[in-house]
């Protein structure tokens, strides 16, 4: 992982641990508020400030091929200001196919270890 910020490279790692069933056809979801409290690190005061943090990270996730687009669907309130936001990503081919790779990968290790006799087949 090669971002430049930390919000980048904790959206990228969440990305790979949460969206394992990733396809052009399915978008990952992705909420302003929700991000910011998992990750910690959009504690600005103003909420436009957080959304254009975010949305900075989202472009270095599209420069570094993670995903290819994303859009913004705003919730405002009283005087237009922006409650939440919520954002639909669609992934990258290459990033589909690590996904995927990565899935396979953990799935043949798991059946390849030996199972582990049960506590009552031991006595």
């Amino acid at each position: 992982m090669s971002h430049s910020t930390q919000l980048a490279r904790w959206l990228h790692k969440r990305l790979s641990h949460n969206y394992v069933n990733a396809s052009f056809t399915v978008p990952y979801h992705l909420r302003l508020s929700a991000t910011r409290r998992n990750s910690s690190l959009l504690e600005y005061k103003r909420t436009n400030d957080a959304v254009r943090k975010l949305e900075d990270a989202l472009e270095e996730l599209v420069d570094h091929n993670v995903i290819l687009s994303f859009q913004k669907q705003e919730e405002r309130g009283a005087r237009n200001k922006i409650v939440d936001a919520t954002y639909l990503l669609t992934p990258h081919p290459d990033f589909i196919k690590d996904v995927k790779a990565a899935n396979k990968r953990q799935h043949d290790a798991k059946n390849a270890l030996p199972q582990a006799p049960s506590r009552l087949e031991t006595w």
